[in-house]
């Protein structure tokens, strides 16, 4: 079997596994170069290699204000790789356990790097509904370069969300300006601490794994949704 199949299998497009493969051939290489080898125009090969970026396949350096790729180490696309099947593996017994109710399958979709998880950000809010939200606001906005866009975009839209978080001097001041946020803060004992940013709005649901590789994942699914729902205002009710 060729590398380019097995790219493909891997869930790279045709010319991303294209672009790809060219980086690998060229070495540490600009984007007049890469373009060259690909054999594709350099204004088709930059949004490219953006998305091999994003999914952790292509890395980057400046230098003389100009930029250099270079493929990642095989161990860290590996690494990535086993993640995505964490946070799968993570979420399968209750997708089964529901799915089985009603012969009716959810639709899962992954999403990598910064890119991906604006588009999970961008879909919740493209949602226009109230939502809830579970995470750390201190790892979101430390690792989620768009984060504070997004709290900005949900006011802009009079969206309310209610936050279940950790006790930090940073959640606290988010607390104290919940009124004009549209936001209802509730703290969870210190010993528990998020490593994901979840979110259920509408009938679906999204969890965000708060590491420096990030990855996320979109659950559609009515019951799945409700399920989430549940488990969130139980411990609401505690708080």
């Amino acid at each position: 079997m060729s590398i380019f199949k097995n790219l493909l299998d891997l869930g790279l497009s045709k010319k991303e596994a294209n672009v790809y493969l060219a980086i690998l051939e060229s070495g540490e290489s600009d984007l007049s170069e890469i373009a060259k080898v690909a054999k594709i125009p350099r204004t088709s090969c930059y949004g490219i290699v953006e998305d091999l970026i994003a999914k952790n396949y292509v890395t980057f350096y400046v230098k003389r204000k100009k930029k250099y790729y270079l493929a990642e180490e095989p161990e860290k696309i590996l690494k990535s790789l086993k993640d995505k099947y964490s946070l799968a593996e993570a979420v399968l017994p209750q997708l089964k356990a529901l799915s089985s109710k009603n012969g009716v399958k959810p639709k899962i979709r992954f999403y990598d790097g910064e890119k991906g998880v604006k588009q999970i950000l961008n879909e919740i809010i493209g949602e226009s509904k109230n939502f809830l939200a579970i995470t750390s606001v201190d790892d979101a906005y430390k690792i989620i370069e768009s984060f504070e866009d997004f709290i900005q975009r949900r006011i802009e839209r009079s969206l309310r969300v209610k936050l279940l978080t950790n006790y930090s001097s940073l959640s606290l001041k988010l607390k104290e300006k919940d009124a004009e946020e549209l936001r209802e803060t509730r703290f969870v004992p210190e010993r528990f601490h998020f490593k994901s940013a979840n979110f259920i709005f509408g009938d679906k649901v999204a969890i965000v794994s708060l590491k420096k590789n990030l990855l996320g994942i979109i659950i559609e699914d009515e019951d799945i949704s409700e399920t989430f729902r549940m488990y969130f205002e139980a411990i609401w009710s505690c708080r």
